[in-house]
């Protein structure tokens, strides 16, 4: 199995990925609104951690890695197996360091897409980690066919010993491919970032988005809903045509990706290489076609139902800090393992909680490995579904505090699982909705 990375989809992860993401910036100042973490005390009780505006990055350069993976590789031949496993751990423990830098130069990056150096540096490093990725499990595969083999095994157990021996190294053209993908995301998101800001001439008159979702664009839907139907796709329309050879560019990279590895398609290789799912999406497909049947009669019964509200007149709007602590709150309240987390997150600073210009929308939680600990991201809505986005973000913190990624290199966890923990603990927290 091949080693397709892609930072995208952890979000993800998240985005999950997603594809499929903060206060210690260092070369220049995040546009964001994001605040700093409050202080808070460390109790006891609490387990160590690293507070984020710690959590310092530099530009890697990997050349004493591939000197340790082509060390590794001449000790495959031989039968030291002490020397091989000793260089292993090290390597590894350096992959999780390079994989934390690819994690903060990626959270920075969101915190406003239009920052030229986290952008730059987000994308230099996730090269970088899917190279030495590439470069330590091909190493490893030789391992695997050496002497040292059995070891080898014993050291770093049976499922990892089975995907290291059935690894099949990156063609440069994989390589490649890679590259231009992650070049081509930041791309695709600097350009959707400026979406606001198109424009659209209708009837003598400039319409753009803050103006047709407005009052003048309720005026005019009223009015002459052909003409306000005219301005709206007029408004993709201008979107779309500097977005849309990015984004024709990446369906014809990603078809290649999953032609080299093997699959019909991109959406068949992320199914089980990204999701780690054991169905297919002929089978998904399968069960939305069933579910389309019934679909219907539920949403209307649902649309007319009590249960329909707008967001508006839901209230209060809260801000961060009160977001924060009334999910600590409501956390405590359930159950103390829910109170742990929340106190780790609070107390290290890992969260990114904003808004503002060139911020990247939605919200992710993904686990940075060393130290290991997770961090949520979530651009605000300002509104009441804030809540719910923090609690749902929150049940991954939970998942990942306590259940971290056991190996970056041969580990495939099951979004659909994974979503398990997220939605699970917003179903729990509508018994306080009262409150």
């Amino acid at each position: 199995m091949k080693a397709v990375i892609s930072i995208i989809l952890s979000v993800v992860m998240a985005l999950g990925a997603s594809d499929p993401l903060a206060a210690a910036r260092r070369p220049s100042a995040a546009k964001s609104a994001t605040l700093a973490a409050p202080a808070a005390q460390v109790s006891a009780a609490l387990r160590p951690g690293t507070a984020w505006e710690d959590m310092a990055y530099s530009h890697y350069d990997p050349a004493d890695f591939y000197d340790g993976v082509e060390e590794l590789t001449a000790l495959a031949g031989g039968e030291d197996a002490q020397a091989v496993t000793d260089l292993y751990d090290e390597l590894y423990d350096e992959l999780a360091r390079i994989d934390t830098l690819c994690s903060i130069a990626y959270i920075h990056y969101c915190g406003d897409v239009t920052d030229e150096y986290w952008s730059g540096e987000s994308v230099y490093s996730e090269g970088v980690l899917s190279e030495t990725t590439d470069a330590l499990s091909t190493a490893c595969r030789q391992v695997m066919a050496g002497p040292c083999a059995d070891a080898f095994r014993a050291h770093i157990g049976d499922g990892a010993a089975d995907a290291f021996a059935a690894y099949v190294p990156l063609t440069d053209r994989e390589s490649e491919l890679l590259a231009r993908e992650s070049e081509l995301v930041d791309e695709y998101y600097s350009i959707m970032d400026g979406a606001d800001d198109a424009v659209f001439e209708y009837d003598g008159e400039t319409w753009d988005w803050d103006r047709l979702n407005g009052m003048d664009g309720m005026d005019l839907a009223y009015r002459d809903y052909d003409g306000y139907l005219e301005v709206y796709y007029g408004l993709q329309r201008s979107i779309n045509q500097q977005v849309g050879p990015v984004f024709l560019e990446m369906v014809q990279l990603r078809a290649e990706i999953a032609q080299i590895e093997g699959y019909e398609s991109y959406a068949d290789l992320v199914y089980e290489q990204t999701y780690g799912r054991d169905y297919t999406c002929a089978d998904a497909q399968a069960l939305c076609d069933a579910v389309k049947k019934l679909a219907p009669s539920y949403y209307e019964d649902l649309y007319y139902s009590d249960l329909v509200y707008a967001a508006g007149d839901v209230t209060p709007i809260m801000d961060r800090d009160a977001l924060l602590e009334t999910v600590g709150q409501y956390a405590a309240r359930l159950d103390p393992m829910l109170a742990e987390p929340w106190e780790f997150m609070t107390t290290y600073g890992l969260y990114d909680l904003g808004d503002g210009e060139g911020r990247m929308d939605g919200a992710y939680t993904l686990g940075l490995s060393q130290p290991q600990q997770p961090f949520v991201f979530i651009t605000l809505g300002g509104d009441c579904y804030d809540l719910g986005t923090l609690s749902h973000e929150f049940g991954h913190y939970v998942n990942e505090y306590y259940c971290p990624v056991p190996d970056l290199l041969t580990s495939v966890g099951s979004f659909d699982l994974m979503e398990i923990h997220s939605t699970g603990l917003e179903a729990l927290f509508t018994a306080f909705y009262d409150d």
